[in-house]
């Protein structure tokens, strides 16, 4: 029996890369941050001594989905580059808006099936006077992802955090969103390490024709924001979402945008080493309204965040972590 509980610790400590401690419940059962990579859709076949999977293990650890790793921006890889570090807490909320802008969690498997029928589903164009425009439907379901990694070689310890969103598609609206984290009052945010990433899928069609298409694929449209819009008891950003195009007369294309998603990262350090707990949660707020303004993104801590601006609005299911320094 101790045989196999030193074989287990072991195959642990190379599934995550680090010398984490290891503890048991009242049940032997190991617990550790294989359970949180495990929610970032990992497992421990992945990591094993024979795999080269050694820049994997760097951006599990930091936080990210494994669907997520390959399309990581230029922006993104060049912040991490110098980074490694151990992920101590990951929550992942699924959800879906109905009509009214209501977010209603679902299931992971609800969420991977309706991306799986999306796949599936042949893209339409519609005849208009400015070309050819996408008739399908949106999807309205978003993934929302947060993360926080305690990163290797600091002095002080310093922390990565990481929010993201997916939608599955595209957003019923595209006006300016706000996304963004509040956090516990231990934590201080290094000046200027905040970085919004946002990448669309674009898709183009020469044929106007309703039923025929087809939408081809042409580019990962990507664009980054290193300022955020609010730095008090978080980081909070505002996004302008992309729309669809009309048709570009150089090139006789009609661009539409979907797969819209997004990684807030910044990086924190604990401001007093009283405080033996930590707590973030993750949001987002989706609008309905165009507004030309500032909508007032306002972090105050950990479960609050807002905007001030007068519009439709339409939260997503805020997600939440704790930790122990």
């Amino acid at each position: 029996m101790k045989r196999v509980r030193s074989f287990l610790i072991a195959l642990l400590l190379c599934f995550t890369g680090s010398a984490v401690a290891v503890a048991e419940d009242g049940n032997n059962q190991t617990v550790s941050n294989q359970d949180l990579l495990k929610k970032l859709g990992y497992s421990v076949n992945e990591f094993s001594v024979y795999s080269n999977s050694t820049d994997l293990m760097k951006y599990a650890q930091l936080g990210y989905q494994k669907d997520d790793v390959a399309k990581l921006s230029k922006d993104e890889l060049n912040y991490l580059a110098n980074l490694e570090g151990t992920l101590i807490g990951a929550d992942v909320k699924y959800m879906e808006f109905d009509n009214n802008g209501s977010a209603i969690e679902i299931s992971k498997e609800e969420y991977e099936q309706h991306k799986s029928d999306l796949i599936t589903t042949q893209s339409i164009c519609q005849v208009s006077p400015s070309g050819c425009q996408d008739s399908e439907t949106t999807s309205n379901w978003m993934r929302l992802t947060t993360t926080i990694s305690k990163i290797s070689n600091t002095s002080p310890q310093e922390y990565l955090i990481k929010h993201d969103f997916n939608w599955l598609k595209t957003p019923s609206y595209r006006f300016k969103d706000a996304i963004g984290v509040a956090h516990h009052t231990s934590l201080t945010p290094i000046q200027n390490s905040e970085l919004l990433t946002y990448d669309t899928d674009t898709y183009y069609s020469r044929n106007p024709i309703q039923g025929v298409g087809p939408w081809n694929f042409e580019r990962v449209t990507s664009s980054s924001l290193w300022s955020a819009n609010d730095k008090t008891g978080g980081i909070g950003f505002e996004l302008q979402l992309r729309e669809d195009t009309g048709m570009v007369n150089s090139t006789g294309k009609q661009y539409k945008e979907e797969n819209h998603r997004g990684s807030v990262l910044y990086r924190a350090i604990r401001n007093n080493s009283t405080f033996t707990y930590g707590d973030l949660s993750g949001h987002y707020i989706h609008t309905e309204t165009k507004y030309s303004g500032s909508l007032g993104v306002d972090a105050k801590g950990t479960g609050s965040f807002s905007i001030t601006a007068n519009v439709k609005q339409d939260p997503a299911i805020q997600t939440g972590i704790s930790w122990q320094y």
